[in-house]
C-alpha cells in the first residue's frame, strides 16, 4: 500500500521507491519529507531526478500518518535488534532500507514481491491488463495538469467526473491546491514547472509529451 501511495501521490519511480533508505525519510510530526537522491548502491535516472518532497504537498493526513508509523516501526525494529551505537550509525549512513525482507534491512526488497500482487489488484479493479506500475507517474502528471488548468483557466470539468465523487471533490480543491504549491492567487505560468520538478524532469515538455493525458479535455 505504501508503495502505491508513493507512486501515485509522489510520482516516484519504482526504483526510487524500493531503494529508499531510512535516512531518506526526514521525519517530522508536522511536515515530513522524502529525499530522492543518489547514495551507495543507488543511482538516479538523471541529475534532475534529485528532489525533496514535502509530504503535505502530496498526501492526506491519514497517508502521512501511515508513512510516519512505518518509519518509526522500521527504525525501532532495527535499533532493538542490537542496542548499540553502530545500529544508529547504520541508519545515519544510509545502510538501512525502507522496504526490505533482509533480517537487518541492509538490502532492498525484491520488487516483484510487492509490484506483482499490487498490479494484479490494480488491473482487476480497473479491468485493464495493460497497466503497469509506471502508469502511476502518468496519473500524477495528468491529474495535476488538469488541476492546474482548472485553477488557471477556471475550467468546469465537473460534468465529466460527476460519477466519481472522490475525484470531483479532489478537483474542486484545485485553487486551494495551487495556493499551497506555488503560492499565489494570481494567474501564473509557473504551475507546469512545479509539476515537472516533482516528476524529476528538466523540462515540462518531457512531462507534457509523455505523461499528460488530459490535454484533449482541457482543449474541449
Amino acid at each position: 500500500l505504501i508503495a502505491f501511495i508513493l507512486g501515485f501521490r509522489c510520482a516516484m519511480r519504482s526504483r526510487e521507491i524500493f531503494q529508499l533508505k531510512l535516512d531518506d525519510y526526514i521525519y517530522c510530526d508536522l511536515s515530513p519529507q522524502l529525499a530522492i537522491r543518489e547514495s551507495a548502491g543507488r543511482e538516479l535516472k538523471t541529475a534532475n531526478a534529485t528532489r525533496y518532497l514535502k509530504l503535505v504537498d502530496h498526501m492526506s493526513e491519514d497517508e502521512i500518518d501511515h508513512l510516519n508509523h512505518w518509519y518509526q516501526e522500521k527504525a525501532a525494529q532495527h535499533l532493538h535488534q542490537n542496542k548499540s551505537a553502530s545500529n544508529l550509525e547504520q541508519i545515519q549512513q544510509g545502510k538501512i532500507y525502507f522496504f526490505s525482507t533482509h533480517p537487518h534491512s541492509t538490502s532492498p526488497i525484491n520488487t516483484n514481491k510487492i509490484k506483482a500482487p499490487l498490479m494484479k489488484l490494480i488491473r482487476h479493479v480497473c479491468q485493464d491488463e495493460s497497466l503497469n506500475f509506471h502508469h502511476l507517474r502518468h496519473s500524477f502528471a495528468s491529474w495535476h495538469f488538469l488541476s492546474a488548468c482548472i485553477a488557471e483557466f477556471d475550467l468546469d470539468v465537473e460534468p465529466f467526473f460527476s460519477h466519481l465523487p472522490k475525484t470531483s471533490a479532489w478537483l474542486a480543491q484545485s485553487s486551494t491546491r495551487k495556493l499551497a504549491h506555488l503560492p499565489t492567487q494570481l494567474k501564473s505560468k509557473k504551475y507546469p514547472f512545479w509539476i515537472a520538478k516533482k516528476m524529476g524532469h528538466a523540462s515540462f515538455l518531457t512531462t507534457f509529451h509523455h505523461y499528460v493525458h488530459f490535454a484533449d479535455l482541457v482543449i474541449m
